[in-house]
């Protein structure tokens, strides 16, 4: 072990480093099916005010504020509000697109001077490689969407089994995910999504 704190670099901190982000990902993986099942579901549910209305489809091009504000009419009309929108990183180049018409002069200025475009409008926009390319999703903000109770914490413990490893941790957490109120979800899909 000690022959690994000598590099340059801490390859112990890199491999935990690596298996987090890892984690972390099927932890968007597991979200992202969720959030589709919910949208799924609650289009055909009696109490859904806005049924079969849950998604917007952009016919060609890059997302647009239009497509954005007709989305959160369908949340608006099931009397939640939609306060962020998830994207993948691709589609969130889009953003940059968008015309000075319809995101003023300031707005512009600030992309121009390299800031990142965090909001939109009311909206606080994240990003995650997880999201498919050509879909968006507008969601209320977490406190309205579910629960995400953290059943066991992430922990890093040392394997000390040589003959099970060569050098290694164990990494172990549990939580759990549920969407209790699909009302504040809506989706934007570009007509180049195929999934």
């Amino acid at each position: 072990k000690e022959d690994l704190y000598s590099f340059r670099v801490n390859m112990v901190e890199q491999a935990q480093d690596e298996t987090k982000q890892a984690i972390l990902k099927q932890e968007d993986s597991r979200l992202v099916v969720l959030l589709l099942a919910a949208v799924t579901d609650y289009a055909t549910r009696a109490d859904n005010p806005t049924p079969g209305a849950q998604n917007v489809t952009v016919a060609s091009g890059p997302l647009t504020p239009a497509a954005l504000y007709a989305a959160v009419t369908m949340t608006d009309l099931r009397e939640i509000e939609s306060a962020r929108i998830l994207v993948n990183p691709a589609d969130y180049r889009d953003f940059y697109l968008f015309d000075q018409n319809q995101t003023g002069w300031a707005f512009k200025d600030r992309v121009v001077a390299g800031e990142k475009i965090t909001t939109f409008g009311e909206f606080q926009i994240q990003r995650s490689i997880i999201v498919p390319q050509g879909k968006a999703f507008l969601l209320p903000n977490p406190e309205f969407l579910g629960v995400f109770p953290v059943l066991y914490s992430l922990d890093v413990e040392e394997d000390n089994r040589v003959e099970s490893f060569w050098k290694g941790w164990v990494f172990d957490e549990m939580i759990s995910m549920a969407i209790l109120n699909p009302r504040g979800i809506a989706t934007i899909t570009k007509s180049t999504y195929t999934g």
